[in-house]
């Protein structure tokens, strides 16, 4: 039999576990974010939109895509890869299975302006912000060796990154750049491949020769050269300049293709 005063000590525990539960704090449930690296897109002119994606790992659902600048930058596609391996043992049986799912999310950066991108995988709600800026040609000039006259090729890089040219001879092919007030050059790279045919009939009397030279300005530089001795017209070529914006870090890759002469 319980006394009066057994009573009231049971009460005294009992209300003194309610406190004690009412001091632990609220486990928060609510999904964690996770803000990634703002990104920079230069949007060349001849381009309608650039898109881009961001990771949301092995994630197989996604939701709540948005853009907070839809002028700027909209919600493209989602990707949801998924490779399944069989493992097999000596026998060539399957003894074990391994699914993964790698998932992407893209989006369309459409005009220069600023966007906050995010979307919902999991518990996980991720952002990123995304500027877009309009492209300026990055060179004042650009010449190479034995083409046009060593004309002034900057022109090929007024609405895009990249285009195409013709040397005129085989011999030393010189690459001179130089950027434009915003910009800052930070290596060259020229390469030449072609095939040296012994025999029209064989294949085994053919040679391949690959000649490239690479040229790093540890502080980078307005104007840039580079040589490439022995090189070959009947071949094709590369010469890549890559452009460094002094205001905000961002580098574009410059590409004039060299094609080769069919005489």
């Amino acid at each position: 039999m319980i006394r009066k005063k057994g009573i009231r000590k049971l009460i005294a525990l009992v209300m003194a576990s309610v406190l004690m539960l009412a001091m632990v704090p609220a486990i928060n449930a609510e999904a964690a974010t996770q803000q990634l690296v703002t990104r920079l897109i230069y949007l060349e002119p001849d381009s309608s939109f650039v898109s881009f994606e961001l990771s949301a790992g092995n994630a197989k659902t996604v939701k709540n895509v948005k853009s907070s600048n839809k002028t700027a930058v909209i919600p493209y596609f989602i990707s949801y890869a998924s490779t399944k391996n069989d493992n097999l043992d000596k026998n060539g049986k399957i003894k074990s299975t391994d699914k993964y799912t790698n998932t992407y999310v893209y989006f369309k950066a459409r005009n220069a302006g600023t966007a906050t991108v995010s979307f919902v995988a999991g518990n996980t709600t991720y952002k990123q912000k995304v500027i877009v800026k309009k492209y300026t040609n990055p060179l004042k000039t650009l010449t190479i060796s034995s083409v046009q006259n060593e004309k002034n090729l900057a022109g090929l890089f007024k609405k895009q990154t990249s285009g195409s040219a013709k040397p005129s001879s085989s011999k030393t092919l010189k690459v001179s750049a130089t950027a434009n007030s915003d910009w800052q050059i930070t290596d060259i790279s020229i390469s030449n491949s072609y095939i040296n045919y012994k025999s029209s009939t064989k294949f085994e009397d053919t040679e391949n020769h690959s000649n490239n030279i690479y040229r790093y300005y540890k502080t980078p530089v307005k104007t840039g050269s580079l040589t490439l001795k022995d090189y070959n017209n009947k071949g094709s070529g590369l010469v890549s300049v890559h452009a460094r914006n002094k205001k905000d870090g961002y580098i574009l890759n410059l590409t004039v293709q060299l094609t080769a002469t069919t005489k």
